[in-house]
């Protein structure tokens, strides 16, 4: 019998029974003192208190951040003002 690929039962949770993080783009960009951080926009349907369908997650070796509101072209923005959304978001 095939297990439907999100694992038994229901496919939006991985076996440790949290969500599992659904990605739909992603990015690798440096801060200014060089500190390497993956941006990704993420689905929010199982954030409890979400304030969007969609998030953009900002992690490196010392944070990690949910972003909402957040610019719809942020796959195209220099790395500076994608960075500064983290601090000053729309």
């Amino acid at each position: 019998m095939a297990v439907p690929r999100g694992g038994e039962g229901s496919d939006s949770h991985h076996s440790g029974g949290q969500p599992k993080l659904e990605i739909a783009a992603k990015r690798f960009v440096r801060a200014d003192e060089g500190t390497p951080s993956h941006v990704g926009e993420a689905s929010a349907r199982e954030v409890p208190e979400a304030k969007g369908p969609t998030c953009l997650i900002f992690g490196c070796v010392s944070i990690c951040r949910r972003v909402w509101p957040y610019p719809y072209d942020w796959t195209r923005l220099p790395e500076s003002e994608l960075l500064s959304s983290i601090e000053n978001p729309r």
